[in-house]
């Protein structure tokens, strides 16, 4: 038995809400940052607990400066001023793009997207009885 055609459907992507954009593109990101600024704490963390950065310390110290050691509270006001930097770039960033899009579109015509619907596993099996 012959399987069932779907037939392509045809749209056309004109606009996109920057309002839209923006509300996705800042949990997304604030998500993401916060994810990887919990990893660099967990990393140090295990740095520390290993001794790593007491031997890199030591090991800057041997090459020639003095009184070396990491601070760890300006260390992570650092990070936590680049995390809240990335946040803000990644969604202008975003809201940018959106925009270009917006007015290429308006003189180009817009995204043409053609979808199709492919039969599940269940209508299969039902189109095959």
């Amino acid at each position: 038995m012959s399987r069932p055609q779907a037939t392509p459907r045809r749209s056309v992507v004109h606009r996109i809400d920057v309002w839209s954009v923006a509300k996705v593109s800042l949990p997304f990101y604030a998500a993401a940052v916060l994810t990887w600024v919990g990893l660099l704490i967990l990393l140090w963390g295990a740095l520390v607990s290993t001794g790593s950065v007491d031997a890199f310390e030591s090991f800057v110290e041997d090459t020639g400066y003095r009184n070396f050691e990491f601070v760890p509270a300006q260390m992570l006001s650092g990070l936590w001023s680049s995390a809240l930097i990335l946040i803000v770039v990644g969604t202008a960033f975003n809201i940018v793009a959106v925009i270009v899009f917006n007015l290429l579109s308006s003189m180009l015509g817009g995204l043409q997207v053609v979808t199709q619907d492919r039969p599940t596993r269940r209508q299969l099996r039902r189109a095959a009885r």
